[in-house]
């Protein structure tokens, strides 16, 4: 089912959110015993995108809200968890 918020993006993302998302993205994969190239197979999102979102790549400013839905479905987790808030899931966090 195709949405308007397909093509959305999240857009201007300041160097410390980069920093919290690279982190935590690092760690939902971790956990799952996952590699970055296996997410980006599961997502669809290229392995150079998933690489620069999990190492804090300073030329991406913004993240398209259907990449963020994507990568959440694949590692089970909320937008809130990818981006650093605590989970109400019974998840624990670093």
């Amino acid at each position: 089912m195709r949405t308007a918020y397909e093509n959305a993006t999240i857009p201007n993302l300041e160097s410390w959110w980069l920093k919290i998302i690279s982190l935590n993205l690092k760690k939902y994969v971790k956990a799952r015993g996952m590699k970055l190239k296996d997410l980006a197979s599961e997502t669809g999102i290229s392995v150079q995108i998933i690489y620069a979102f999990s190492h804090k790549n300073k030329n991406i400013k913004s993240m398209k809200f259907k990449d963020m839905q994507a990568i959440c479905k694949v590692l089970d987790i909320t937008p809130n968890e990818l981006f650093g808030y605590e989970s109400k899931r019974g998840l624990e966090s670093e």
